[in-house]
């Protein structure tokens, strides 16, 4: 099993400011299209658990770090990996190239939440199984490191060809987005938090 789910993304006029350079609320647009394209690749895309199951995965907590910038007509490549799985949320790592040059990386937490209600709900077992083994194979490749810390082996090629990215080192920007998104993507799959409160405003106690 991969370690990292990988997508591109191009960076396009709408997506920067009068100068050609990355609007940082657009890379946290592209960055939720990623997450959907996620789920997607795991067998739950949005539309079907929104509409059908009435659940959801906002976004409890995100920080960024933005370490170079990006320009229109840049290709993007975001690297995600599931970092820990908690009884009502997971944690993900992003990072952010164009080509080999890091770009921003991002730390996240979704939480499972019921749409009806606004309240927290424990992951279905079809989804924990899902999760489970993304975060043993993450830990299995970090071992073979050495015991190295999840950025130390996102900054290494693993034996399976997909190579997770590099981080780089300005102070964190910190903010919460959720909702679903329109940018589309081709990718290939390779993810808690105490008493915290969702972007649909419900409050949320995992483990």
């Amino acid at each position: 099993m991969t370690v990292s789910f990988t997508t591109d993304r191009m960076l396009n006029f709408g997506d920067c400011d009068i100068s050609g350079t990355a609007y940082y609320p657009s890379y946290l647009n592209i960055l939720n299209g990623v997450i959907e394209e996620f789920w997607t690749s795991i067998g739950y895309p949005w539309h079907e658990i929104i509409w059908k199951e009435r659940w959801g995965t906002p976004t409890v907590h995100l920080t960024c770090n933005f370490s170079k910038p990006s320009y229109f007509g840049d290709k993007l490549t975001f690297r995600l990996m599931v970092t820990k799985v908690g009884k009502s949320s997971v944690t993900i790592e992003h990072t952010v190239h164009c080509g080999e040059q890091p770009r921003w990386s991002g730390f996240q937490v979704l939480a499972a939440s019921w749409l009806e209600k606004h309240t927290s709900m424990i992951w279905p077992e079809d989804v924990k199984a899902k999760l489970n083994p993304l975060v043993d194979a993450l830990q299995g490749f970090s071992q073979q490191l050495g015991g190295s810390s999840t950025m130390a082996a996102m900054n290494t090629e693993p034996t399976d060809g997909v190579m997770p990215g590099q981080t780089g080192g300005q102070a964190p920007m910190t903010s919460t987005v959720g909702g679903e998104s329109t940018n589309s993507g081709t990718g290939t799959s390779a993810m808690g938090t105490d008493d915290v409160t969702g972007s649909d405003g419900a409050k949320r106690q995992d483990g």
